[in-house]
């Protein structure tokens, strides 16, 4: 079965705002953010078994998002 991740709305426009926040920053902070992000969802693709391993028992996601769906 091929996997993917779909940003949801809210994480989308968390990801903006903090990308916009890095360029603000430093000219090309919001590109390093982008790559290290874009290479975060290749590792999750690859081993989907991380993102349930890294979350603590007790975790509640945000209702602002940051959730990657698989």
């Amino acid at each position: 079965m091929k996997r993917e991740i779909v940003w949801t709305w809210a994480a989308e426009a968390d990801m903006q705002r903090f990308y916009a926040e890095a360029e603000d920053q430093e000219e090309g902070k919001g590109l390093e953010l982008l790559t290290l992000a874009e290479k975060a969802t290749v590792l999750l693709l690859c081993f989907p078994q991380m993102a349930s391993s890294c979350a603590p028992t007790d975790f509640t996601p945000p209702p602002s998002g940051l959730i990657l769906c698989t």
